[in-house]
């Protein structure tokens, strides 16, 4: 387990490492309430497997990524109109209609001439859809759960992702 934590922090944006490692000794703590009164005997603790852990951090990590490149740069200033940039991000790319490469899905638009050196086609992209919706919701659900860690440790003053709530359009 410690081999994974590490491996996963050295992924997240130098900024937020000490949000991550927060939440990543949470996950696998039990996702217990700091505020709440200790357990009493008998009760069991919520056992999360390395793989819900690896998956959770990697979804934190990717988004956190975005954020760096967004200069968006602490949770703080994370709130329902970078959620919803983010999840158009999750619905869409943009393809190369001459070499079929693919770029990020960015609202400003797609560059000039594909990235792809070989190709370097002009005006050549147009918006594909990307990730399924079953696949977006997931993802939206474990960074829900990482916003509500940060929520119970007084990080954020609100959870970002409860008011949006996948609401993104696919004709936007």
């Amino acid at each position: 387990i410690y081999e994974c934590r590490l491996h996963s922090l050295k992924s997240t944006p130098l900024i937020f490492r000490e949000n991550v490692f927060g939440f990543q000794e949470w996950v696998l703590g039990g996702m217990l309430n700091p505020k709440s009164k200790p357990m009493t005997e008998g009760v069991d603790v919520l056992a999360n497997t390395h793989q819900r852990l690896i998956s959770a951090v990697a979804t934190v990590n990717a988004f956190l990524n975005w954020c760096e490149r967004n200069e968006i740069n602490s949770l703080s200033e994370v709130d329902a109109a970078v959620v919803d940039d983010y999840q158009r991000t999750l619905l869409w790319k943009f393809r190369c209609t001459k070499c079929g490469e693919c770029v990020p899905f960015d609202s400003r638009g797609a560059g000039e001439k594909c990235v792809n050196e070989q190709c370097e086609a002009r005006q050549s992209y147009v918006r594909v859809k990307y990730l399924s919706r079953n696949s977006r919701i997931a993802t939206v659900s474990r960074l829900r759960v990482f916003f509500d860690w940060a929520l119970l440790h007084e990080i954020v003053s609100h959870n970002p992702i409860v008011s949006t709530a996948m609401k993104v359009e696919i004709g936007r």
